[in-house]
Formats: C-alpha cells, structure tokens, sequence
C-alpha cells in the first residue's frame, strides 16, 4: 500500500518552467493491455487500462490538469476493475519563467472495500518489476504541493531545483469497515540539471530524494518506509537522419520501520535492494509527419540484505508516431519481456507483454 502514483513532479515542473507563455491544452486517451506470465502458475496478470488525461490553459501562465486511469485486472478467477482516484493538478508560472508553483487533489473516486483475493491482486500490481500503468486503484483523499525554479547557468544549461509534499487522509482498503488505514505522508527534494549538447541533442540528469512518514492501522503506526534516492539521466541525441533517446534509473531505499506488537522498531537488515532500469528508443526511420522506432528496455534490481528481490528482466520491441492532423497525434508500442526473479535458491522465469496506443489531440 506505500506505492503511489509515480513521482513525476520534477519533470511537471520543468515542463512547465520551459514552457512558453500561451502553451495550447490537450486531451489525451487510448488504451493498453499488460501481461505477466510467472513459472508454475497456471494464469498471467492482466491488466487493461484506458488513460484519461486533459490540461486546459486558464491563462497564459496558469494550467490545470485533470487524469484518471480506469483499468480491469485479473489473475485467475480474481477480477479487479474500477477508477483510479482522479487528480486534479494545477501550475502557475510566475512572469520570469524561472518559478513555479503546484497545486494538486487525489479525490477518492478510485475503488477500495477489497476483498480478500482482489487485494491479493492488487499486492502482485503494485510490484515495481511489472510497472503496471495503474498499480493501485484508490487511496483515499490526497493532497500534493510543491514548488520549483529553473536557473539558466549559461546559453545550453539550465539548473532546476524543488520540492513537494504529499498527505493522505485515511480510508477503508477492505470491505471490512473497521479496519481503517492512512498512508504515511512523504516530503521530496529535487534538482537537476539540462544540458544541450547541439541543435538537436540534450542531456539531463535529476536527482529526487524522498523521506516517508508512518502509515496508520486505526490509528496506530504500523510501518514507515525508508527513505528513498532516485537518480535518473536521459540522453536525446540526433543521428544523422535517425534520432537516439536513451535513460537510466537508479532507485536506493533505506532501511523502514515495522510495528512488532510493542513498538515501532527499524529492521535489522534493509529488506530493500538497489534498482536499475533502462529504457532506449531509437528512431530508425523518421518522416515529416512521424517515425518508426526499436525499443529497448532493462530492469535489474539486486537482493537485499535478507538475499531476497533479485531480479534480471530485459525486453524491446517496435514503436510508431504518427502526426494526423495539425492538432492529433497518435503513439503506439508493443514491447515483450523475459527474465527470471530469485526466490531463496531458485530463479523463477518471467515473461512480459506491454501494447499500449494513445491519441493526443491539441485543443
């Protein structure tokens, strides 16, 4: 249940403080299925899902942005289907360009009341390896803040810097009311830095550190994660009449906190390995209204102190942009993934499948 929405905020803010004075609102939608085959089970972990996303122009330097992200899962006779909780997400960039605030509401639309097997289902979807585009369905009434800024250094770089909350209030993720649960709150800090490197080649790296607050039982503290650094870079790189875009992720937790039926007390040993994911797209055939791209991607993530959460999953496939009118745009990749987790002693086989299609239309 600590797994939230990703943490997109840095790139939101930096979207945003780049961003020219007038920028146009969108609609976006489309639809995606995602499959995951574990060894010695009989069915995979499905799920489909159909974004909803919308950002309207108040003025010319304030936007608000709604999404939500239906979605039906399923793994053997267990169904899960519903709303995500809808977020409703606001910028303002004040007239220098270099400072932004943010303002966003998780309004609980999202379902919770599970049952026993739906929750089931909903542990395995919220496994980072598998990346399920809605991990989990509601979580109650959330508030998000924040604000950022972006300093250019010289003519090709540009520092950014922030930070952002986020709060929870308590919900019922059982259909068993009394139980009663309120995520820990958590409070990040980022920065980053762009670099252009040509006409048509950029380099950035972020850097996101984040710090947990306890999640509550009926009022009691019951767990507190630890505390997480995430680095990430991506390369944008032109390459003769082919386009190259390449990222790297690296994710490092600490050690949490557990309730032992006396008190909270810190583990032993971190039960959190290290992760590192890759992702490349490469762009081999490029026309004036779309392109044609290979894919790649990688999930490595190493045992914890415990010998537990080792994982190698590699995977690609094929990927299409295509600009439809002067206002609609549509994208679509299919990407298939192998691998194996370890469990103890054995290596468990994994087989991966992710089509997903999104059409973009400029308002």
């Amino acid at each position: 249940m600590k797994k939230i929405l990703p943490a997109l905020v840095f790139g939101i803010a930096c979207g945003a403080l780049l961003a020219q004075p007038g920028q146009r609102g969108y609609l976006s939608t489309g639809l995606s299925y995602q499959s995951w085959t574990i060894e010695n089970t009989d069915d995979p972990i499905e799920q489909t899902a159909g974004p909803l996303v919308a950002a309207f122009p108040v003025s010319k330097r304030f936007m608000v942005h709604f999404s939500n992200l239906p979605a039906a899962s399923q793994f053997g006779g267990t169904k899960l289907s519903g709303l995500s909780d809808t977020w409703i997400k606001t910028t303002y960039v004040f007239p220098s360009g270099h400072f932004m605030l943010h303002f966003g509401l998780g309004a609980p639309t999202g379902k919770t009341g599970l049952t026993d097997s739906e929750f089931y289902l909903s542990q395995m979807l919220a496994e980072n390896l598998f990346q399920f585009r809605l991990p989990i369905y509601g979580q109650g009434l959330s508030v998000k803040w924040g604000a950022a800024a972006a300093l250019p250094l010289s003519p090709k770089t540009v520092l950014g810097f922030g930070v952002h909350t986020v709060s929870k209030n308590a919900y019922h993720p059982l259909e068993n009311d009394e139980i009663e649960f309120r995520s820990g709150g958590e409070t990040s800090v980022f920065t980053g830095l762009d670099v252009k490197l040509g006409s048509m080649s950029k380099w950035s790296i972020d850097v996101l550190y984040t710090v947990y607050g306890k999640d509550r039982l009926n009022g009691e503290s019951v767990y507190a994660s630890g505390a997480k650094l995430s680095v990430s870079s991506r390369l944008n790189a032109a390459l003769g009449k082919s386009a190259l875009s390449f990222s790297l992720r690296f994710r490092q937790r600490g050690k949490s906190e557990y309730w032992t039926g006396t008190s909270m007390e810190l583990e032993e040993k971190n039960s959190n390995g290290d992760q590192t994911e890759m992702d490349v797209d490469w762009q081999i055939v490029r026309w004036p209204r779309g392109a044609l791209s290979l894919l790649g991607a990688g999930r490595f993530y190493s045992n914890n102190q415990y010998r537990l959460g080792k994982a190698n999953v590699a995977g690609g496939g094929v990927g299409l942009t295509l600009r439809l009118s002067t206002k609609t745009s549509f994208s679509a990749a299919v990407r298939s993934y192998s691998g194996a987790l370890q469990w103890t002693d054995d290596n468990i086989q994994v087989k991966g499948l992710d089509a997903a299609g999104v059409l973009t239309f400029e308002l």
